[in-house]
């Protein structure tokens, strides 16, 4: 409750209107829930949306405001001129440009080492699950130690495990194991490391291709690991401890996905000095939706030059580099 305190402050100073509900108060947002919360983090602006709804709509609200968005269409890399981009190069051919972002999400790390461009960045495979259709048993979102949860428009829950974060060793972990020091302390409890397909899968990777060549990119389309049998199993268990009248109401499907994580679990915004013209937006951690429109309005104004009020010198990417402290901050 004193890191919820302690957050509270900052939420203040930059206009978010939350506030710590008694754990009387927050019965009446979680029925019947036999959990004893002390209170929470409580904040009633807060949303929720369907990703599969919602990311296609921001898509063509884009292309009505004259974006193009094209599908199915690897990058393979850059071409420069005089060291500052000239082109983008994808395997259906060559868009001319002087200036590109790279918001690849999990794949940012390995395309940017192909320019020779180091991104610390590791990935955490997180286990995701919904339920059928039920009794509605909580006002708004849940995120704690047990779950977080959310309702959906069907009807159901989309729920996850609120404290395990699953990370499989790569190469990668052990170049950017000093800078992630501070990270592994910080998670130390609820970080689970495995070794495996994915050791030999990133061992085996080129580091660099030809521009005519079948990329990484192309031979895996979508990053889409195996949900993690021991994580869901959790979920139940929690599920059922936290709403016990949803005991009898069965998951009907789980996924997993990548996640990019970034030494201080911050994303990186900001543009590379090796090659003008190149630019780069990764590291979510996890908080991409949430974060993606104002994180989108930010960084049009960085490519554009427009002002719009949001200072991105905290998110460079030269503060891994420049001798800056690493300071992981947490979701609260």
């Amino acid at each position: 409750m004193q890191s919820v305190d302690d957050w509270l402050q900052i939420a203040n100073e930059y206009g978010i209107e939350s506030q710590v509900l008694s754990a009387a108060k927050l019965k009446q947002h979680l029925r019947d829930s036999p959990v004893d919360y002390q209170g929470a983090l409580y904040t009633e602006a807060d949303g929720r949306a369907e990703p599969q709804k919602a990311t296609p709509a921001i898509a063509r609200a884009a292309e009505r405001a004259g974006a193009t968005v094209l599908t199915s269409c690897a990058v393979r890399g850059l071409e420069t001129s005089g060291g500052s981009v000239s082109a983008v190069v994808t395997e259906h051919g060559t868009i001319r440009s002087s200036t590109v972002l790279c918001a690849a999400g999990a794949w940012s790390a390995l395309f940017c080492r192909s320019l020779d461009i180091p991104v610390p960045q590791l990935k955490v495979r997180g286990t995701v699950a919904r339920t059928a259709a039920c009794e509605n048993v909580l006002d708004g979102n849940v995120f704690d130690q047990l779950l977080g949860i959310r309702r959906r428009q069907d009807g159901g829950y989309t729920i996850a495990h609120g404290t395990i974060i699953k990370h499989p060793i790569t190469p990668s972990t052990f170049r950017w194991s000093t800078k992630f020091v501070p990270a592994l302390m910080q998670e130390l409890k609820v970080l689970r490391l495995s070794i495996g397909k994915e050791f030999l899968d990133e061992w085996r990777m080129p580091k660099h291709w030809g521009l005519d060549e079948v990329t990484p990119f192309e031979e895996t389309r979508v990053l889409n690991p195996t949900p993690d049998k021991d994580v869901l199993k959790g979920i139940r268990k929690n599920l059922d401890q936290m709403f016990p009248q949803l005991r009898e109401t069965p998951i009907v499907e789980s996924w997993a996905g990548m996640i990019e994580t970034t030494p201080d679990v911050v994303p990186i915004i900001g543009d590379v000095e090796k090659i003008p013209g190149f630019y780069v937006a990764t590291g979510f951690s996890g908080h991409g939706f949430g974060l993606g429109p104002g994180a989108g309005r930010a960084v049009a104004g960085m490519l554009t030059g427009t002002d719009t009020g949001i200072d991105l010198e905290p998110l460079r990417y030269g503060r891994f580099f420049d001798g800056s402290p690493i300071r992981p901050q947490s979701s609260i």
